[in-house]
């Protein structure tokens, strides 16, 4: 926009507020005075408005003499106060605008000079906090309860009774609409509130008043004990109470209220003839309609005809049910309403795909999708964000089966990315984020302090998560209360975070006075069909599961063809059992699990059919595979499981004349390699990242910092000679904080190598560490920082203030120019997958936020010999191949070498003496045709992550 079109633009935004002030000062100011204005100049009330008025306003209190600045004040109060209850136009930014004018008169109403305005306002600010739709809502709650709580120590019941009973009415509003905390402790504490307030509310003396509360306690009354009959009757007789009150000629909005309460209590009734009391609240809710226009008063027309939309349901009047809720989110838009649009939107979606009217089904669930990514996007912390997916997983669940019944499997592909990985992909598109102008310094300060706020938020939200931690459904896993967080770092790390939000608050305006229009976050579009096929090349296929509740089903993606395989609840519910037999081996019997690895993993290609799935004509000509796993799916190596021999034969036409393995795995069908991906859209993210060519490859390396892995210094010392410069760190000098001195090293290197233990926490998935030089104490050792000890495999604990966790990975590394983090250490692999929401957070991950392309992970307690042959092998393969083939050749060339190859390939290392007689000596206890490493627990625990 050029700079006429902007002083054209102020000039009409200003010529509308000198209308609203002249209006006022006319002495029109009240709702009838000036709402005529407000309905007329409707586009006018956006977010450019609000800024110019701030600004404008401002400037008036500010620079003006007295008395300009308070009577302006007062007029800001006014009109903010009324345009919060303005029904028409954007509801959200009605609010906004309202908030800023309220923050804007406490410059002028300070407690001390104006105290009884000052407590106005803070009321006010509450009432705005209370019903704000923008934000994360369980935070405009606590802000809410704040503001009342200032307002109540001005407004007692001694001096301003009327005041106080005001406040405490919408104090009590407030508590009912809390999600925060326990749902029946918050509305007994609403309760408590409302019959404080009724204390002065009496019928005789504030009639208006006392019929509100009646109303207000109709909600309560029915969620304090849900389908109680008693309280069932308690809600119908508070209706009726209010409507002695509330007639339709004097209280047109507050009877249409009443009937509307009548209505939802009447459906929801659970006793008596059912019939009748559908038919009561039909009528009610006719009754309601008829004052609640759409034209004056679409919020509440809308969401009677929510209500309106239940009933017909209950009377099996679908169709009109249907059209009810289709009216509904005519008003209930996603961008605007994302609450009120979920709510309709789910039961559109829930009620058509029971009747199996899938195309409705869709359009209900497109619209609560929709709602939840707004909500997301407002959210201002992680633990809300994950809540909000969480909670909304049965959407994204049906949404991806009535797409499928109806033939949209394009569509079922895309809701299906939709909800995977979302957070992380949000996280890494908002960090490459970057104002224009800036040097890099600033950059560096802007990314280190919004990579570490990040990471404490994720830490707080795990530490949320851990109070109502479920041990039924985490059965198998490996966890305990050594691994929890304490109360002393959980405040800590609060108090850290506040500090850190100041700073990147500083930052940020420095960021904007370069580059007025840069933000801290990003609308994510979520990938389309057409750029997963972007990703692969004509002989590359993606193999995509999703698991939902009755049923899993797993996408075949080609450049050509999609397609989709179901499999039904019969099959989900053995590849359940599976997994829980499966984890509490791996986790609880490692040796039982040893033994049976080989017929687990057959039993799970069974289950996932991958003999049929490899016969898919979609995958006829492709030599290169990209698995894409959902929910516990991504602890298992896949890329083992066993295949036919026929299938084999398929993908491997070229070599008739060989015999194939006596035990085919899908490595073997797949030359050009086999990789996986935590989603198609973070594979597109770090797909996009170019790393140049270079005259040498770097490398930066952590070698056996607990100098208990005998085999580790071998695979280091072997390793580094392909690389210069090799920088490592080794044994007693590989302690964290000589890491942190070196993260300008790591910054630069090309390749990131950690031979280490390594440990997965799934109680708290962000404090999983690389076990660094000083980290291992002894059971009675105390954690300075407050923070319990990480269990180790081993039995012993490690300090992870010493050790690099997940969160010092997203905190503190920056990795532009890496292309492969090798992670040679054990439960590198793992996430945490006993959420729906399929967050994949784990070591691996963290890399690749961090900047890697690539990651050589583990999903297990890997053998210290058989990773150290793995990895040298792997990077020999390296200086010809891409991650996946050199790594799926070396395990390929692990299983099957005899004992008399392996004693070859040792001669030709040109190892120490020493080191090359130990392995020989471990050698020679096979025949010279035996194969010691066969078994899959030697070589399918590493996974090629990435590009």
């Amino acid at each position: 926009m050029n700079k006429d079109a902007v002083n054209k633009t102020s000039q009409t935004y200003l010529a509308f507020w000198l209308e609203i002030l002249q209006a006022i000062l006319e002495g029109n100011d009240t709702s009838q005075g000036f709402y005529p204005i407000l309905t007329a100049n409707q586009d006018k009330l956006n977010e450019e408005f609000r800024i110019l008025w701030r600004d404008w306003t401002t400037a008036i209190i500010d620079t003006e003499d007295y008395p300009a600045p308070l009577i302006i004040t007062d007029i800001i109060s006014n009109f903010s106060s009324l345009i919060k209850e303005f029904p028409l136009g954007n509801l959200a930014q009605n609010i906004e605008i309202s908030i800023t004018g309220l923050e804007m008169t406490l410059k002028v109403y300070s407690r001390e000079v104006f105290p009884l305005n000052w407590a106005s306002t803070q009321n006010n600010l509450g009432n705005a906090y209370r019903d704000r739709i923008l934000g994360d809502e369980t935070e405009n709650i606590k802000q809410a309860l704040a503001f009342y709580q200032n307002a109540l120590e001005v407004f007692t019941r001694e001096e301003f009774p009327e005041d106080w009973a005001r406040t405490k009415n919408n104090l009590a509003m407030a508590y009912a609409k809390r999600i925060r905390g326990k749902k029946a402790y918050n509305q007994e504490l609403a309760l408590a509130n409302y019959q404080d307030a009724l204390e002065v509310y009496s019928r005789e003396a504030f009639p208006r008043q006392w019929a509100m509360i009646q109303n207000n306690l109709v909600d309560i009354s029915l969620k304090i004990s849900e389908n109680n009959a008693y309280n069932e009757e308690i809600a119908i007789k508070y209706c009726q109470s209010a409507l002695q009150v509330f007639t339709r000629e004097e209280f047109p909005l507050d009877w249409a209220k009443s009937q509307h309460n009548l209505a939802a209590t009447y459906l929801f009734i659970s006793k008596g003839e059912r019939l009748d009391y559908l038919e009561l609240a039909l009528t009610h809710s006719q009754e309601a309609l008829q004052v609640h226009i759409r034209e004056k008063n679409p919020y509440e027309w809308a969401f009677t005809q929510r209500i309106l939309g239940l009933i017909y349901k209950e009377k099996g009047e679908i169709k009109s049910a249907t059209e009810c809720w289709q009216l509904s989110l005519e008003i209930f838009i996603p961008a605007l309403l994302p609450v009120e649009c979920f709510g309709s939107g789910l039961l559109l979606g829930d009620t058509a795909f029971i009747t199996e009217n899938w195309t409705v089904a869709i359009q209900g669930y497109e619209k609560a999708i929709a709602a939840v990514e707004q909500s997301r996007e407002w959210a201002t912390n992680e633990a809300a964000r994950q809540e909000i997916q969480l909670n909304a997983i049965d959407v994204y669940i049906n949404m991806v089966q009535a797409c499928i019944n109806d033939g949209q499997i394009e569509k079922a592909l895309e809701t299906v990315e939709r909800s995977k990985s979302r957070n992380l992909v949000e996280l890494l598109a908002n960090s490459e984020l970057e104002p224009k102008g800036a040097d890099d310094s600033l950059k560096q300060k802007l990314r280190t302090l919004r990579s570490t706020i990040s990471s404490i938020r994720q830490l707080l939200a795990q530490a949320d998560n851990n109070s109502t931690f479920n041990r039924d459904s985490f059965q198998g896993f490996r966890s305990s209360e050594t691994s929890s967080l304490t109360r002393e770092y959980i405040a800590q790390q609060r108090e850290l975070l506040q500090e850190y939000q100041r700073q990147l608050d500083a930052v940020f305006a420095q960021c904007q006075e370069l580059d007025p229009a840069f933000t801290l976050t990003q609308e994510v579009k979520s990938i389309t069909v057409a750029e997963i096929r972007d990703l692969i090349d004509s002989h590359t296929a993606i193999l995509e599961w999703y698991i939902g509740t009755d049923s899993f089903q797993i996408f075949i993606v080609t450049q050509s063809n999609l397609e989709v395989v179901q499999f039904e609840k019969a099959e989900l519910e053995k590849l359940e059992a599976w997994n829980q037999q499966y984890l509490e081996a791996l986790f609880n019997d490692t040796e039982t699990w040893q033994d049976n690895l080989s017929e687990s993993l057959n039993s799970l290609s069974q289950i996932l059919r991958f003999d049929e799935i490899l016969h898919h004509p979609a995958l006829a000509n492709c030599d290169s595979l990209i698995l894409v796993p959902h929910r516990y799916l991504h602890l298992f190596p896949l890329h083992a499981l066993s295949v036919s021999q026929q299938t084999w034969k398929r993908f491997n036409p070229e070599t008739p004349h060989l015999e194939p393995p006596a035990n085919p795995c899908l490595l073997d069908c797949f030359k050009k390699g086999v990789r996986y991906a935590p989603s198609c859209q973070l594979l597109q993210r770090v797909q996009q990242r170019e790393r140049p060519p270079a005259a040498t490859r770097t490398l930066f390396a952590i070698q056996n910092p607990t100098e208990d892995l005998d085999y580790t210094d071998i695979e280091v010392e072997t390793i580094k000679r392909d690389f210069s410069p090799a920088d490592i760190l080794s044994k007693q000098q590989a302690t964290k904080t000589a890491l942190l001195d070196n993260l300008e090293t790591i910054a630069q290197a090309h390749y990131v190598h950690f031979s280490c233990h390594g440990s997965f926490d799934f109680q708290t998935p962000l404090i999983s560490s690389l076990i660094l030089a000083g980290a291992i104490e002894s059971t009675d050792s105390p954690t300075p920082t407050g923070q319990k000890s990480l269990r180790l495999r081993s039995g012993g604990q490690a300090n992870p203030a010493k050790c690099l966790t997940l969160q010092d990975i997203f905190a503190t590394l920056n990795l532009p120019k890496c292309r492969l983090v090798t992670l040679s250490a054990c439960e590198t692999g793992l996430t945490d997958t006993t959420k729906q929401s399929d967050d994949c957070i784990g070591l691996a991950t963290g890399f690749l936020y961090a900047g890697s392309q690539g990651v050589l992970s583990s999903l297990w307690s890997v053998n210290d010999l058989a990773t150290a042959f793995l990895m040298i092998k792997f990077y020999e393969n390296l200086a010809t191949d891409d991650m996946a083939v050199a790594l799926n050749t070396a395990q390929i060339w692990l299983r099957d070498a005899t004992q008399s190859k392996l004693l070859e390939w040792i001669g030709k290392l040109k190892l120490d003496l020493e080191s090359t007689q130990h392995i020989k000596g471990f050698l020679e206890s096979y025949d010279s045709d035996e194969t010691p490493f066969e078994s899959p627990v030697f070589w399918a625990a590493f996974c090629a992550i990435g590009k």
